[in-house]
């Protein structure tokens, strides 16, 4: 592995700083679809979020009821973001997870095209094409499957922290001491 040089380093930052954005109209419209072009980090549903925040504010302690502070309410909003971000991305992983173990994929309709032309499979050009249509298809959807899983890591987290700071919030101390596993 390569070390880069503090001229290599200075000149990257400098570099890095040039940098302002796409410029051009279309270059902007591009640039700004880039979250979108999956949903995977698109804004949670207004009802599921709802639903998540009720759910966790009720399941705080008794005690807690009725002094819920901007903070404790700021912490359950994320945490209620978390949860059905994670609710959304599970149930997406799960149906990928379907597709790739049952083979369906949008792809039948150029197979059952196949399947007119070449009924016996007797063609050995569209068995060729057949097989790659399959392995392209299985390929796309396990490379949607590890973009979700990486999703849900980051929601994993992003729930974790936000139920760290509803635990802190909660309980009325400033913060969480640091946990060394080391020192334990």
């Amino acid at each position: 592995m390569l070390i880069a040089s503090e001229e290599q380093i200075a000149a990257n930052r400098s570099n890095a700083k040039k940098s302002k954005g796409p410029r051009s109209i279309d270059g902007k419209i591009r640039s700004s679809e880039n979250a979108t072009r999956h949903g995977l980090t698109s804004r949670v549903d207004e009802k599921q979020l709802s639903a998540w925040y009720r759910s966790i504010l009720i399941s705080l302690p008794h005690e807690v009821h009725g002094t819920i502070s901007e903070r404790l309410g700021e912490a359950a909003l994320r945490l209620a973001e978390a949860e059905a971000r994670l609710e959304r991305l599970r149930s997406r992983e799960e149906a990928l997870a379907r597709k790739i173990s049952d083979g369906e994929d949008e792809q039948n309709e150029w197979m059952g095209m196949l399947e007119l032309f070449d009924p016996d499979h007797a063609d050995p050009v569209a068995n060729r094409l057949r097989q790659d249509l399959c392995a392209r298809s299985k390929a796309r959807l396990c490379d949607e499957l590890r973009l979700v899983r990486r999703y849900i890591g980051e929601a994993e987290a992003a729930r974790a922290r936000a139920f760290s700071d509803s635990i802190v919030a909660s309980s009325g101390i400033h913060e969480l001491p640091e946990t060394n596993p080391s020192t334990s």
